[in-house]
């Protein structure tokens, strides 16, 4: 019941996964939408696509969850992310009102949606979250429906310098460090700074982020990858229709 139908659309931007989304929507389908930004001045981010949706399906109802609406006393979002554990199904009672849920990445861990309503869930990743937060947003929906996405081909975020390698990542917090203590020498701070503190947590630290920055440098393919590889059944949407995916190849 957890293996789903990806369909993974090609091109340089969002539009033909959106023309594909309003297509559903005419048919008559239920999307669950995750998206990446919220602000105005994302073209694909929450507001903007609620927007562009209320304008071309007025009859439909739209609900938008990101950081600005569940703050907003007068948004029927607000506060549906800080439920306590005796309410934990108040989204499942909460988004079936709705014909349209737009989401932003604050709808992310730790949230589990029962309620079987949507008829199909959307992606549109922009290389903003990792791609680990970017599997977790499409697994929000427990329902075994299925997904569509597309993906910036790297991602925008990285950790530290944005190394591949632990040396090169410890070598430049080393530095950034011994900058930091030559300007507190300058400002008078005669205290000694302990420079070996935790370097276990350290490590640690470096050998995450070598991973997060090696995958959001592959960041389509390393999702597209992650995804077949927990059994989901990925397939390319471009020119020649809806084709199976060669993970390991140039999609």
């Amino acid at each position: 019941d957890s293996q789903w139908q990806v369909y993974n659309y090609q091109g340089n931007d969002p539009a033909w996964i959106l023309a594909s989304l309003e297509k559903a929507i005419e048919n008559g389908e239920k999307p669950f939408v995750c998206l990446s930004a919220q602000q105005a001045k994302s073209k694909w981010g929450t507001r903007n696509l609620e927007r562009k949706l209320a304008e071309k399906f007025p009859d439909k109802k739209i609900l938008r969850i990101d950081r600005e609406s569940i703050a907003d006393p007068n948004h029927p979002a607000y506060g549906c992310m800080s439920f306590r554990e005796k309410d934990k199904n108040f989204l499942d009672e909460l988004l079936p009102m709705y014909d349209i849920v737009l989401t932003s990445p604050t709808v992310e861990t730790g949230v589990s949606i029962e309620c079987r309503h949507f008829t199909s869930v959307w992606g549109i990743f922009q290389g903003v979250q990792t791609p680990d937060s970017v599997r977790q947003a499409l697994a929000r929906i427990r329902a075994n429906i299925p997904r569509h996405i597309w993906i910036r081909g790297c991602g925008i975020n990285r950790i530290g310098n944005g190394a591949t390698s632990v040396s090169s990542l410890l070598a430049s917090q080393h530095k950034l460090t011994q900058a930091h203590i030559s300007l507190l020498t300058q400002a008078d701070f005669d205290e000694d700074i302990d420079t070996d503190f935790q370097r276990g947590a350290l490590l640690a630290w470096a050998k995450r982020a070598a991973v997060t920055n090696l995958g959001m440098r592959w960041y389509k393919k390393t999702i597209i990858a992650a995804l077949a590889e927990e059994g989901h059944i990925v397939q390319q949407v471009g020119e020649d229709g809806v084709m199976p995916i060669k993970v390991s190849g140039d999609d």
